[in-house]
């Protein structure tokens, strides 16, 4: 199928490297939250966990890969393998009737926009353009700055 073929690395997987990950980020001039849902780039991520690896890397969603620091990559990727290897170890024995709920239950910030953040208490806010599909932490992602 040409759609799986054109699929790119699965950062879930065992063998997935920080220089599989390098590779991607280092130099593009993409905005992280974009970037993260490119499926030719990290198969699999998607809209929620993109919210949900940038709120625990503590980045904003709009900013340009190419500017990251190093302890901004580290941070990156841990937060891509973290929240993978989580979603997938705490949902392995859930029923595939109630995989979806499970999945909206775990989220910390997708989804949950005008709530109280988990880890800092302020107000999660939607990200600019996007129609109520994407979410941030103000005081946890961009130093208490709501994107505008």
């Amino acid at each position: 199928m040409p759609a799986i073929a054109a699929l790119g690395p699965d950062p879930a997987r065992s063998d997935y490297t920080r220089a599989d990950f390098d590779g991607v980020v280092v130099g593009r001039r993409k905005q992280l939250k974009a970037l993260l849902q490119e499926q030719k780039s990290f198969a699999g991520v998607g809209n929620a966990y993109s919210d949900e690896i940038l709120h625990i890397a503590g980045l904003s969603p709009l900013a340009q890969a190419s500017t990251l620091t190093e302890d901004e990559r580290d941070r990156l990727y841990d937060a891509l393998r973290s929240a993978l290897h989580d979603a997938v170890t705490a949902r392995a024995t859930v029923p595939i009737a109630h995989q979806k709920a499970a999945k909206t239950a775990a989220m910390r910030v997708h989804g949950r926009a005008h709530e109280a953040c988990p880890v800092c208490g302020g107000v999660i806010h939607d990200v600019p353009g996007s129609r109520g599909g994407a979410q941030y932490c103000p005081g946890c992602q961009t130093s208490g700055v709501p994107l505008t």
